[in-house]
């Protein structure tokens, strides 16, 4: 028998909205994931060239590799730099000009960062900005100084007109490294460009590598998740939802997925995001059908589900649990 709010398989996969992807078009305080850097080049590449087009300054606080492909590979660099278009900083250089302890200071960050970033707007009108200070922190195991310094980016971003692409390789953020570190980051961002989308509304996230174990560790951190919220009794439900929408994102898309899990009224929504951009179609409902099947499973356990799609992936997500009326927009 169908659950109630359920759909014929098929159905389930238009989007209605029940849930919000965090926006890639928002260039506020955007974060990159990236696996490889000719991924995260290319993108500073694109934002840099438009920035220098428009004539804006473009401050980029990088690693002394990645410093060296933005001089080499920027559109017109000769010319942003008679201009002082161009600034780039030694990203653990400019760490260490501001950080007392573990923790960022902020007057000092002022003094080395900000008043930059404002002499720029002066001058230009303008700031794209690129920091991969955060990284450098996360990797060193501070995630408590790296989520204080993007703070202090963000208070300078709310009283100054300026734009930040932040970067993480994408290992850092995977589940063994740092439980918890994608919904703290995302947290802190106005839109992820770059590696799996995550849900906009998402209590708690995770990344989780492109190989054949993990779905089970996926499958895992549902059921540590629900248990530590005091809903067991929806957990073979989600376990099962979380396995299959995890496999297909490793078996058809190869590529690292996010996990992201919200609380709503009487239930939990998952969601699976991926960087495969390709629509989810459940297959054939013949038992000899083995691709595809997944999301007829999924459609027969979800209350009702769903997919958004972004520049980056895509995002398939699941309601569990809770009634007909409860669908967050």
């Amino acid at each position: 028998m169908k659950r109630k709010g359920s759909r014929e398989p098929g159905v389930g996969v238009m989007s209605v909205g029940a849930v919000r992807l965090l926006p890639e078009d928002d260039e506020r305080h955007s974060v990159a994931f990236y696996r490889r850097d000719e991924d995260l080049l290319a993108l500073a590449d694109k934002r840099f060239a438009a920035a220098v087009r428009r004539g804006a300054a473009v401050i980029a606080i990088a690693t002394p590799s990645h410093l060296e492909a933005f001089r080499s590979t920027l559109p017109v660099s000769g010319s942003a730099l008679e201009k002082d278009q161009l600034l780039c900083l030694d990203a653990q250089a400019t760490l260490d000009s501001f950080m007392v302890g573990d923790l960022p200071d902020p007057d000092a960050f002022d003094r080395n960062v900000a008043s930059a970033v404002r002499s720029a707007l002066r001058s230009h009108g303008d700031v794209c900005a690129f920091g991969e200070m955060v990284a450098l922190l996360w990797q060193a195991g501070n995630r408590e100084g790296a989520l204080a310094l993007e703070r202090l980016w963000e208070g300078l971003l709310a009283s100054h007109p300026f734009t930040l692409l932040c970067a993480y390789p994408s290992h850092l953020m995977l589940a063994e490294h740092a439980p918890e570190g994608v919904s703290e980051v995302c947290a802190v961002h106005s839109s992820v460009v770059l590696g799996p989308p995550v849900a906009a509304d998402a209590e708690t996230a995770r990344h989780f590598a492109g190989h054949p174990g993990a779905p089970l560790a996926a499958r895992q951190y549902v059921r540590d998740t629900l248990r530590a919220w005091g809903l067991s009794d929806l957990s073979d439900d989600a376990i099962l939802v979380a396995s299959e929408l995890a496999t297909n994102a490793v078996r058809h898309g190869e590529c690292d997925f996010s996990v992201s899990i919200a609380r709503g009224p009487g239930g939990v929504r998952l969601a699976v995001g991926d960087t495969d951009p390709r629509v989810p179609e459940p297959g054939d409902a013949s038992t000899a059908a083995e691709h595809g099947r997944g999301l007829r499973i999924v459609d027969a356990t979800a209350r009702q589900w769903g997919h958004r799609t972004s520049g980056s992936g895509k995002l398939v997500w699941a309601e569990l649990g809770g009634d007909d009326g409860s669908d967050a927009q």
